[in-house]
């Protein structure tokens, strides 16, 4: 028996779901009509397509014209192999036409049909399997609201905008602006306090654990360099086989040390907190490692030219026991440490640079000495002050005031670093 096409409905949900009843009043009016049966309760004797024309033709339904009608609607009121019914009376009819919506299965959506905010509106997509779909209204251009797309750990945009200008927020962070490549020390401050204070357990006790971890370290090297040439460790020959197996161990230690540290104070620079499993996922590794290569074979040379006039500053005459200073040569310590003094501020920021993936080893060398140049009254005034407030406070707190004031130096010079190259620092918010 070859059963008649099925006409398409209205798309309906499940219940429950937003729109699922019909939303226009017409389309089921139109809907029941067309599908009506006279053989099924409850529907009216208007002609159905597949029972006839009103006037005994049944056509398809008896196609040897012996009187016999094939019912096209099951007991649930639905066409035969319509969907998932299955036709045995088990499946609920349709909730059909109402002029009260708010009875309805749900509760009253009064946003469907309008495309607003209750939802509302066709479901995308289409009715019933095999009829054809109806395409609904169309998405919002874009595909709709998409948030905050997070950032990446690695820091990124520099030079992007202008001075004080919002440029985006670091997930979970505070709102970022770009810089202008000129330097304001107190901002920098201000950070470093702020963030060490915000973030005691990992920046202060963090401080206390690394100080512990390194003066155990550096005691068992100490006996272990004794054990190998007890000589080398009672003359002090920075020359001798042990002592530079030991420099080279306690580079390598101050450096693994150096870029964790910096990588954290770099993501406090992000605008977020930093958190201890962050500290050990650095990146440009290698090119920071050979930017510390080159540093530190450029300080034990110079070391050894200090190391020898240090040798002869003071003289000791054995037979009176008097002791004499050498004026030539502490005049010349003295100007070495000048010199070395005046040219911190051109070099201590360099590390910044590959540790935030910015630079190459020579790229950090060359641009941190540009930007530094920019700036180096503001920076060289900086260096003396915190010098002098090291040299001070450390003291006259028994050496506690070093578990404050080293975290706060690094997110300092970590700011005055990203003031300096242009990139983004956390915006500022103060109180007038």
């Amino acid at each position: 028996m070859r059963r008649a096409p099925r006409l398409p409905r209205p798309p309906v949900s499940e219940p429950g779901c937003p729109g699922w009843y019909l939303a226009s009043v017409e389309e089921e009016e139109r809907w029941i009509t067309m599908t009506r049966d006279e053989n099924t309760p409850g529907q009216g004797p208007e002609s159905d397509p597949e029972f006839g024309d009103g006037r005994g033709n049944h056509r398809d339904s008896d196609p040897d014209n012996r009187g016999e009608q094939t019912p096209s609607h099951d007991p649930d009121g639905y066409q035969r192999g319509e969907g998932h019914n299955r036709g045995d009376g088990d499946t609920p009819k349709r909730y059909h036409r109402t002029s009260h919506p708010e009875d309805a299965p749900g509760g009253f959506n009064p946003g469907y049909g309008a495309g607003g905010n209750g939802g509302g509106g066709y479901p995308q997509g289409g009715g019933d399997t095999g009829g054809p779909a109806y395409s609904g209204y169309e998405p919002y251009p874009g595909g709709g609201y998409q948030g905050y797309s997070p950032r990446d750990d690695a820091y990124t945009g520099y030079g992007q905008g202008t001075f004080g200008q919002y440029t985006g927020q670091d997930e979970g962070g505070t709102p970022l602006e770009s810089t202008n490549g000129r330097v304001n020390v107190m901002r920098a401050v201000r950070f470093g306090f702020k963030a060490v204070f915000a973030n005691p357990a990992v920046w202060i006790l963090g401080t206390v654990l690394v100080g512990l971890l390194f003066i155990v370290l550096s005691t068992l090297l100490g006996f272990m360099m004794f054990a190998i040439s007890p000589d080398a460790a009672m003359n002090n020959d920075p020359l001798s086989p042990a002592n530079v197996i030991l420099n080279l161990v306690t580079s390598v230690i101050v450096w693994a040390i150096a870029i964790c540290v910096i990588r954290g104070a770099l993501i406090e620079t992000d605008g977020r907190r930093a958190r201890v499993p962050e500290f050990f996922r650095p990146i440009n590794v290698g090119q920071t490692v050979t930017l510390l290569v080159i540093i530190t074979v450029v300080g034990f040379v110079v070391s050894l030219v200090i190391q020898g006039d240090t040798s002869e500053l003071v003289t000791v005459n054995e037979m009176t026991g008097e002791v004499a200073v050498e004026s030539a040569v502490f005049t010349r310590l003295l100007v070495l440490l000048v010199i070395s003094g005046l040219l911190s501020p051109l070099y201590s920021y360099w590390i910044y640079y590959t540790s935030d993936g910015r630079e190459n080893a020579m790229g950090a060398i060359t641009r941190g000495v540009s930007d530094a140049a920019r700036n180096y009254p503001k920076l060289l005034l900086y260096s003396i002050l915190s010098t002098v407030v090291i040299v001070i406070a450390v003291p006259l707190t028994l050496l506690l005031g070093l578990v404050i004031f080293m975290p706060v130096s690094v997110l300092i010079s970590a700011h005055l670093y990203r003031q300096m190259s242009g990139g983004r620092v956390p915006v500022e918010h103060r109180t007038s």
